[in-house]
């Protein structure tokens, strides 16, 4: 079962996430990171790493937000990036991986600053020393019986820079995507390299292509990305803002049951085989007699 959180963005720093259906209460900092990725990507696979280990790290300190670019990747995970508002952001990005800060400055989601090493520990320490701008209150819940739209209400109360321009964007991320087709394999540049970072080294062990890989942190929906909720920002500027918007969730609601259907024929076309099932069929063939025309048969049909 999926997992979908609603991340709240106003502005550079100021952020709230929900399990749904929920109602949450913040005044605190939290760290805006958005990754840029593809399946098609071969050093993306560091990118993962980065966002497990920050999330690890830092928990609900940090939004994080997977965004999978049409230029590097052709799964569905690339048009739900587009349609959630995210098409030109993700063309712009300087390099795959990336990830933007606070939609600030741009950092490698693994590396960080740095040219080795986690060192995006030390980019997210630096944001959230940072001065907290506004109080929030998010409230997000499924505004029908069939889960199909998603209410979401937010009121914010600025405390510092209330003449500085804000704008508002909802985001909906989802885990535990997966896809069996060919186009949702991690491409990987490590495999069979030497590495010496451990946080590294098992996609070294990996192929080139990785299989059955769970997406996790992906933008599915959103609202305002790019630049904002239209006629929000005079509002916001004058320090204090109740918006109510809802996430439509039918047309990827119908992506998930195509996808679904897709994963059927392919598992019908191409069936997976277990290794005992295989020895069970090399066995029978040491019995075949290729001087008998129907065993012959058997072994060109088979």
């Amino acid at each position: 079962m999926k997992d979908y959180r609603l991340i709240l963005a106003t502005g550079i720093a100021l952020l709230c996430t929900v399990v749904l259906p929920t109602n949450v209460y913040a005044q605190f900092k939290r760290v805006l990171e958005e990754e840029y990725t593809g399946t098609r990507c071969g050093w993306c696979p560091r990118g993962m790493v980065g966002m497990e280990l920050v999330k690890e790290e830092f928990g609900d300190s940090v939004i994080l937000i997977s965004i999978h670019g049409k230029k590097l990747d052709s799964s569905p995970m690339a048009n739900w990036a587009e349609d959630a508002g995210y098409g030109k952001l993700a063309e712009d990005a300087p390099g795959y991986p990336t990830c933007a800060i606070d939609r600030g400055k741009f950092a490698d989601p693994y590396f960080g600053f740095y040219s080795s090493g986690f060192g995006m520990r030390d980019v997210i320490k630096s944001q959230l020393a940072a001065k907290c701008e506004a109080d929030v209150n998010l409230k997000a819940v499924w505004a029908d019986a069939q889960r199909n739209s998603i209410e979401a209400t937010s009121d914010f109360k600025f405390v510092s820079r209330k003449n500085a321009k804000y704008a508002v964007a909802y985001v909906l991320c989802a885990d535990s995507i997966m896809g069996e087709d060919e186009e949702w394999n991690q491409l990987n540049f490590y495999a069979g390299e030497q590495e010496d970072d451990p946080n590294l080294q098992p996609f070294t062990m990996q192929p080139r292509g990785i299989t059955n890989v769970v997406y996790d942190n992906v933008a599915i929906a959103g609202v305002g990305v790019e630049n904002g909720i239209e006629n929000m920002l005079n509002a916001i500027q004058a320090g204090v803002l109740t918006n109510s918007t809802k996430l439509r969730l039918e047309k990827l609601e119908a992506q998930q049951k195509e996808l679904e259907v897709r994963i059927a024929e392919e598992k019908i076309a191409r069936p997976r085989l277990s290794e005992n099932q295989v020895r069970f069929w090399l066995i029978r063939f040491r019995k075949l007699d290729p001087n008998v025309k129907s065993h012959r048969e058997t072994l060109i049909n088979t």
